[in-house]
């Protein structure tokens, strides 16, 4: 998040300041907007913080692709998948059929201590 009272400096006092400035960009997250003459021109921003954006971008555009394949028709029923190769697609997906419930409430006393298997899921091909 941008705080505009603070992260937005020009570039000579970026430069005056430049340790200080990078312990806070550190320590806060937040990117700096340097300024010349007035206007916006440089972002600089922590490392750890830019490959935190970086990987919110590919997981936003991931679903994307994902939801367009959906829309496209370009799935496949799961069930179909893993009938196909049962094993191969319990080992991908770490996933393995919980127990039939004799009632509501499982062995815990908690109702949702056990999942099922989803009725509804698609495989993006």
């Amino acid at each position: 998040m941008l705080d505009l009272a603070n992260d937005i400096r020009s570039l000579s006092d970026f430069k005056r300041k430049t340790s200080e400035l990078l312990d806070r960009l550190k320590s806060t997250g937040h990117p700096l907007v340097l300024t010349i003459n007035g206007r916006a021109e440089v972002v600089v921003q922590d490392a750890e913080a830019y490959q935190d954006l970086l990987d919110r971008v590919e997981t936003i555009e991931a679903l994307q692709r994902g939801f367009a394949d959906v829309k496209a028709g370009r799935t496949k029923p799961a069930r179909r998948v893993q009938s196909a190769a049962p094993e191969a697609w319990h080992s991908a997906l770490n996933w393995r059929r919980a127990p039939k419930r004799t009632s509501k409430r499982s062995i815990s006393g908690s109702s949702s201590a056990l999942r099922t298997w989803p009725q509804r899921v698609y495989v993006i091909t």
